[in-house]
């Protein structure tokens, strides 16, 4: 699963960039590269070029701000222990790493990369997607949910994806998933907005979505 606006409602990497007076030079990097690998790259350097301490202690501010949605809470208590959950963010994974600890899902690894002081790699939106793909190689039924067409590879490449738009209706997802007539696809329902015809399914729904292997239980 994703992690920003999809775990909860917030976009903690906007949170983090405008306290150091970033976002507008990461805004203008995918403007002009879209979401390929080297936009990722570009503001993975953005990232790096901020002082280690600045950036942890932005990290541990927003952190501490930061809620999952109620239904994330209520899926996550229902199946972790019987299936694996991986968070892949484009994001800080640092910051979701500490959310979800706060929340008692410690055990959740959480895939990423920003500052190259601290990360490894950087997580791109046609990495989310490479994962699932292996991940279906080795044999695994993948359910993904997220909110963006940074999420797109990873909604694509699944066996069964989750919709799970932010508070503007997330409308390029949403025009990007009705123009590849995505059959596996269903709206979480998080709140009472809707902004799409797709099928809907309810958190409670998530669990027996996933026990099923993908079972197509929208309504």
């Amino acid at each position: 699963m994703d992690a920003d606006r999809t775990l909860s409602i917030e976009d903690t990497g906007r949170s983090v960039g405008a306290a150091l007076g970033l976002n507008d030079q990461i805004r203008s990097i995918f403007e002009r590269l879209g979401y390929e690998d080297d936009a990722f790259s570009a503001v993975s350097a953005v990232w790096s070029a901020v002082d280690v301490s600045a950036y942890s202690s932005e990290i541990e501010r927003v952190a501490e701000s930061v809620a999952l949605r109620d239904c994330w809470q209520q899926i996550l208590g229902d199946v972790l222990g019987e299936v694996p959950v991986v968070v892949l963010t484009a994001g800080i994974p640092q910051i979701w790493r500490k959310v979800l600890e706060r929340h008692g899902f410690l055990g959740v690894p959480v895939l990423g990369g920003s500052h190259s002081a601290l990360d490894d790699y950087v997580v791109s939106a046609r990495a989310k997607g490479d994962v699932v793909r292996a991940l279906r190689d080795e044999g695994w039924l993948v359910l993904a949910a997220g909110d963006s067409c940074v999420d797109l590879p990873m909604l694509a490449a699944a066996d069964a994806a989750l919709f799970v738009p932010d508070s503007k209706g997330s409308p390029a997802l949403r025009a990007a998933l009705a123009d590849m007539k995505m059959a596996s696809v269903c709206h979480l329902i998080v709140d009472e907005q809707r902004f799409d015809d797709l099928d809907s399914c309810l958190p409670s729904d998530v669990p027996q979505l996933i026990f099923q292997g993908g079972m197509n239980i929208a309504n």
